[in-house]
């Protein structure tokens, strides 16, 4: 890390401690280095406050991908099925065609009939 990443790193950090989290996001937002920095420091340190803020600016492509990644972390089947159900929600909001096609692809249903889980590994849950 350089010395110019050092000190966006610690005014990110010191403003994040500085306000609330809505006022944050919204003050990072107009700074795409920042941004992309603190992006960077939430998928190595943070990952639910990046979660948060994708929430918060409605990227749900973004937001289905945390999901997905979250469902692996999981450890009950049934948390993970959650998980992925909650992803598939995302991306079906999502404006990107491809990730509302492959959302609609994985089968979620309300009576949880069938889950693709990994690899094509079918698990048909009762």
């Amino acid at each position: 890390m350089n010395v110019d990443q050092f000190i966006v790193y610690t005014v990110l950090l010191r403003l994040k401690e500085s306000m609330n989290q809505g006022e944050f996001f919204m003050s990072i937002r107009s700074m795409p280095i920042a941004y992309a920095l603190f992006i960077q420091y939430c998928r190595q340190q943070n990952r639910r406050l990046m979660e948060d803020l994708f929430y918060q600016e409605d990227n749900f492509q973004e937001e289905g991908t945390c999901k997905v990644i979250n469902s692996f972390r999981q450890d009950r089947l049934d948390d993970r099925i959650e998980e992925l159900r909650l992803a598939q929600s995302c991306f079906l909001k999502s404006k990107n065609e491809y990730a509302r096609m492959v959302g609609g692809k994985f089968g979620f249903t309300n009576t949880r009939d069938s889950v693709i889980v990994a690899d094509d590994q079918k698990i048909i849950v009762a």
